[in-house]
């Protein structure tokens, strides 16, 4: 979990873009995106929030699945603000 927070993190310049709060659930906790860039383990309300598994976080992440693939698939499910949805795509790219 503390290595993929430390790999989204490196995307720093583009969390700042992201347009509100975001959180990965995954099975073994939450990833929490704050719009300042911060990335932490923390379970709060998110604007959008996208449930997945370690697997899938790490290939978006790496850039070998698209997010909206994902979504199609049934591999990335999100609920909440779409626009910060969308964001997904240029966050990992």
């Amino acid at each position: 979990m503390e290595r993929l927070i430390y790999q989204i993190a490196q995307h720093q310049e583009k969390l700042t873009q992201m347009g509100g709060t975001v959180r990965f659930d995954l099975p073994e906790g939450s990833i929490m995106i704050c719009p300042k860039g911060h990335v932490s383990n923390d379970y709060q309300t998110a604007d959008c929030s996208f449930r997945t598994t370690t697997t899938v976080l790490q290939s978006l992440i790496n850039g070998h699945i698209d997010p909206m693939s994902a979504v199609i698939t049934g591999k990335l499910k999100f609920a909440g603000n779409i626009m910060v949805a969308l964001k997904l795509k240029e966050l990992f790219s």
